[in-house]
C-alpha cells in the first residue's frame, strides 16, 4: 500500500522536517553515486519515532547543511510488516512478533531555502551573513 502526501499532509504530520544526516552509496568500483538515504526529523511532539529514514535512488550529493530544514518532494508513505522470532530454551516454544512499520520514501529531498544549502548553484560554500 502507498499513500501519496500532498505538501499539507506532510506539515501535519512532521512539523517542520530537518536533515539529521545523510549517507551516500558509491558504487564500490566506479565510484558512482547510487542512491542517498537521508534521515529527517520533524518537530511534531505527536511523532512517535524522533526521526525516519528516506532512501532516494539519485546521482546527486546532497546539497544541505546538516540541521538545515528540508521539503519532501512527492512523498509517499508505504508502512512495511516486519517480523522476528525468538526460539525458545529446551521444550519452550518459541515466539514470535510482528508490527506495523512507518516507511517513508520521496522522489527528492531539497533545502527549505537558500539559507539550508551548503553550497550555491556554483559550487561556492555558502557562507552565513552577520
Amino acid at each position: 500500500m502507498k499513500i501519496k502526501l500532498t505538501e499539507q499532509q506532510v506539515k501535519e504530520t512532521f512539523g517542520n522536517l530537518y536533515l539529521v544526516n545523510a549517507k551516500v552509496n558509491r558504487n564500490y568500483q566506479t565510484d558512482v553515486v547510487e542512491s542517498v538515504v537521508y534521515h529527517v526529523a520533524g518537530d511534531n511532539s505527536e511523532l512517535e519515532s524522533g526521526s525516519y529514514a528516506i532512501k532516494i535512488f539519485t546521482d546527486k550529493v546532497p546539497n544541505i547543511k546538516p540541521m538545515g530544514r528540508v521539503r519532501l518532494v512527492d512523498c509517499i508513505y508505504s508502512p512495511r510488516a516486519q517480523s522476528g522470532a525468538i526460539e525458545g530454551q529446551g521444550n519452550a516454544r518459541a515466539t514470535a512478533w510482528a508490527k506495523i512499520v512507518d516507511n517513508f520514501e520521496a522522489r527528492e529531498v531539497l533545502p527549505f531555502s537558500d539559507a539550508d544549502k551548503l553550497a550555491n548553484e556554483d559550487g561556492e560554500k555558502v557562507t552565513s551573513k552577520k
